[in-house]
């Protein structure tokens, strides 16, 4: 057992040994680094130490952690909205077969940026370059359509759709393999599914999160591997903002950028198909990021059946009270019969062709200035509302929140929302569901059962009255009514009395189909007599 004086004793810091022939200058320098790593209590005080990854490879590798690698995988849209009914349940089901690959082990992360992009440089890859034929016209008129389009745009933002995924491993030997076998089957999968892909090597990887730090200015990426030995700069260096700032812990200003980074809190029983959609389609740069983590599906379908034994043992602790109340037992929350239908549907549906995922549903809103941010934040929380969700503020999480962003694969986030496969294609791609209900589209409301009350009574016997006496007019009818025991006042409106009841009713107050108005132009018209059609009333 260790006492306490070995327990608070400092561990002896060893020197390393430098080769002889260094200079005096270069030992100082690498002193230098040596304290201030020894120094270093994992908290960043540079821009460059906020970045939360530690080398990138130029084959596209990252090593985020010790024993963390990443790689991002750039996917174009798939065009679901135009195909036909039996090409939209393929595609549902490739999908689903997508997202089912992955298991718990591997981490994976979808980024959809809305960025402003260099006009320049865009125009250069949708123009199409000539060749000796007899075709460069028409390749002139459609780079010409091209550049009108583009210059029509959506305020000159693109946007792009990445996966990064990441697994965990001792070394870059052993996470190398790995990874390839991971990225092969991911693009086979997109193939299958008609969607073209590209791998981002280390300097693309660079150029896309540089592209991030600096979407509130017009610098430019420069960047050769040959420059890291000869400066003695990192990777980081050359896609650093000038500065991070956070205050107040709702905001933050990245260079001459505000930003703000909020998630979804899914509080809706049923997810829109649009949500996504319509964030995306904001006139101004965003980040949507969505991190999303397989659950073993032999410990998802534990979990679940542990919470129907609980919910089962607080059903019948509900029952004994209702028993020694003199109720009867039948009588029980309405939270719990929900609640336990909903988990039952679950386990079915996690023991068919389901998989559980924990989600993080991140956004990050920009602006030039303060005011100009809280204006698309509100846009944003419309948006949300407007699909029953609620889009909160990472309050003192604004660079977890920011750095969670990044297409790392790693979230710092630990705010997460149980899905199944289903759910997140819906909130993923904007599909809709075609195979049998998923858990996200059924009711999950109490469904209280329906009471009748008088004025369902007095249709119910204006029915009889109408099918066992046939009558030919309103005053026939009236007779009828009163043989049947009710109690009849003419007048300017007609009112009625039951057996069972204690003040009259008028016949107008009645629903649609048989109000006076109703029965008597069924009554009284020529030809075939049919009662227009009742509308169900809506029982609270």
């Amino acid at each position: 057992m260790l006492s306490l004086t070995n327990l608070f004793r400092k561990t002896e810091q060893r020197n390393p040994t430098l080769p002889g022939n260094l200079s005096k200058s270069q030992v100082r320098q690498i002193q230098k680094v040596i304290d201030n790593a020894r120094r270093d209590d994992g908290i960043p005080r540079t821009a460059q130490q906020s970045i939360p990854f530690q080398r990138m490879f130029p084959d596209g590798i990252c090593r985020v952690t010790d024993r963390y690698y990443t790689k991002t995988i750039q996917y174009q849209d798939i065009n679901y909205q135009l195909a036909q009914q039996e090409d939209k349940t393929a595609i549902f089901e490739d999908w689903c077969s997508f997202l089912n690959f992955f298991d718990s082990s591997i981490h994976f992360e979808l980024s959809f940026m809305n960025m402003a992009t260099d006009a320049e440089s865009f125009e250069k890859k949708i123009r199409i370059p000539g060749r000796n034929d007899h075709f460069n016209e028409v390749r002139n008129e459609y780079s010409q359509m091209l550049k009108t389009q583009l210059a029509q745009g959506n305020n000159g933002l693109t946007k792009t759709k990445y996966i990064t995924f990441g697994i965990e491993a001792d070394s870059m030997r052993e996470a190398k393999p790995r990874l390839d076998h991971v990225q092969t089957n991911l693009m086979n999968n997109f193939k299958r599914l008609g969607v073209s892909t590209g791998l981002l090597n280390g300097k693309a990887r660079l150029q896309l999160m540089h592209d991030m730090f600096h979407m509130g200015d017009n610098d430019r990426f420069y960047f050769d591997w040959d420059w890291l030995a000869g400066s003695g700069l990192s990777v980081k260096d050359f896609i650093a903002p000038t500065s991070f700032s956070f205050p107040g812990g709702r905001t933050f200003t990245m260079g001459s950028l505000c930003g703000a980074m909020s998630y979804l809190q899914i509080t809706a029983s049923d997810l829109s198909d649009q949500l996504l959609k319509d964030f995306l389609d904001m006139e101004s740069s965003e980040i949507v990021t969505m991190h999303i983590q397989s659950v073993d599906q032999t410990e998802a379908i534990k979990q679940v059946k542990h919470t129907i034994t609980e919910l089962d043992r607080s059903k019948i602790e509900e029952q004994k009270k209702a028993v020694r109340s003199g109720y009867d037992m039948d009588i029980i929350p309405s939270d719990l019969a929900t609640y336990g239908r909903d988990a039952k549907a679950l386990l079915k549906e996690l023991q068919q062709n389901e998989r559980m995922f924990l989600v993080t549903f991140l956004l990050m809103n920009t602006g030039r200035d303060a005011q100009e941010l809280e204006n698309n934040v509100f846009q944003a929380s419309s948006i949300a509302q407007k699909h029953n969700c609620n889009l909160r503020r990472l309050d003192f999480q604004q660079e977890q929140g920011l750095m969670s962003s990044l297409p790392l694969a790693y979230n710092q986030i630990e705010i997460q929302r149980a899905l199944t496969t289903s759910d997140l294609i819906c909130l993923e791609h904007g599909l809709s569901v075609i195979k049998p209900k998923p858990y996200c589209d059924r009711q999950k409301r109490t469904e209280y059962p329906k009471r009748e009350n008088l004025r369902d009574e007095i249709c119910r016997d204006i029915d009889a009255v109408l099918q066992g006496a046939c009558p030919n007019s309103f005053e026939e009818f009236l007779q009828h009514l009163e043989k049947s025991g009710y109690v009849i006042k003419r007048g300017r409106q007609t009112v009625v009395k039951g057996k069972q009841q204690k003040r009259f009713i008028r016949l107008s107050s009645l629903r649609e189909g048989y109000t006076e108005a109703d029965l008597r132009a069924y009554l009284e018209s020529e030809g075939t007599r049919k009662r227009l059609p009742a509308k169900p009333k809506k029982h609270s």
